[in-house]
Parts: C-alpha cells; sequence; structure tokens
C-alpha cells in the first residue's frame, strides 16, 4: 500500500513552449519543504 503525501507536478512552460527551469525548481522545493514523500513529473502538452 502506497501512503504519504504524492502530488502529481505539471511541468511550467514559458510562453514560447520551453521549459521554466526556474519555476520548476520552485515547485519542487516547495513541495521537499512541505514533506512531500513522492511526486510524478507530467508535462502539459498544448
Amino acid at each position: 500500500m502506497i501512503t504519504g503525501s504524492i502530488v502529481a507536478l505539471a511541468t511550467p512552460m514559458k510562453p514560447g513552449g520551453e521549459i521554466d527551469w526556474e519555476a520548476l525548481r520552485r515547485l519542487v522545493n516547495f513541495h521537499l519543504d512541505q514533506g512531500t514523500d513522492a511526486h510524478r513529473r507530467r508535462r502539459h502538452h498544448r
């Protein structure tokens, strides 16, 4: 059984379609600071 806090992360994108790496770092760090146990990264497709 899986337990704990698990989040699905949408990859933040810039208007031109490239990954916003700084926003992704902030998002991952936020969840780590909050005690998230696992994450699943998911890219938003246009």
